[in-house]
């Protein structure tokens, strides 16, 4: 009787044990899934808000939806924008980068109408060629600029953030700051 009642014991404990753990992996996939349905949302929200500056800057300019500098017009800006969103929002905002990059940018900029300028609709190789090389030049030195953009924001954005007693030149360490005239610029 005495080790029935020990193994029973023995037997709870280890089930209590296993559904402890089977419980915490159920909340942890739980917490995944509601964390991917978020992010799903922000995409869909990114990307709607996206698709409907795009097609506002067509209908703007008035030149069609697939004309090639308007795609390029877009792509561009978009390329800026991704570039900016990447240092200006920090990686504690993973939400925020999700909507700004992934679905806004993903959607604005319309790489496939890119493509398909290039691949069939260029009236010769010529044409094609020198517009991809200036949609890939532009697009890069976008990109590299809006990150310089981004990063100079955000460090000044995080300077104006500190506690009001602190803001002088001498508080305003962030790391992306460098020499003390950004400093004295950022706290202005």
């Amino acid at each position: 009787m005495v080790g029935d009642t020990h193994c029973y014991i023995e037997c709870t404990t280890y089930y209590n044990q296993e559904a402890h753990i089977l419980y915490k992996q159920f909340l942890r996939g739980t917490m995944k899934l509601a964390q991917t349905t978020t992010h799903t949302l922000a995409i869909f929200a990114g990307g709607s808000l996206g698709t409907l500056v795009r097609c506002c800057v067509c209908l703007a300019v008035g030149l069609g939806f697939s004309n090639p500098i308007v795609i390029l017009f877009i792509n561009i800006i978009g390329s800026w924008v991704l570039g900016f969103v990447q240092t200006f929002l920090p990686a504690k905002h993973p939400l925020a980068q999700t909507f700004w990059g992934t679905g806004f940018c993903g959607a604005f900029t319309t790489y496939a109408t890119f493509i398909g300028i290039v691949a069939v609709g260029a009236p010769s190789a010529v044409y094609a060629f020198g517009y991809a090389l200036v949609s890939l030049i532009a697009g890069v030195m976008c990109s590299i600029h809006g990150r310089y953009m981004g990063k100079r924001l955000s460090a000044c954005v995080f300077c104006r953030s500190l506690d009001k007693s602190s803001q002088d030149p001498k508080t305003c360490v962030h790391s992306q700051i460098n020499s003390s005239a950004q400093k004295d610029r950022c706290v202005k």
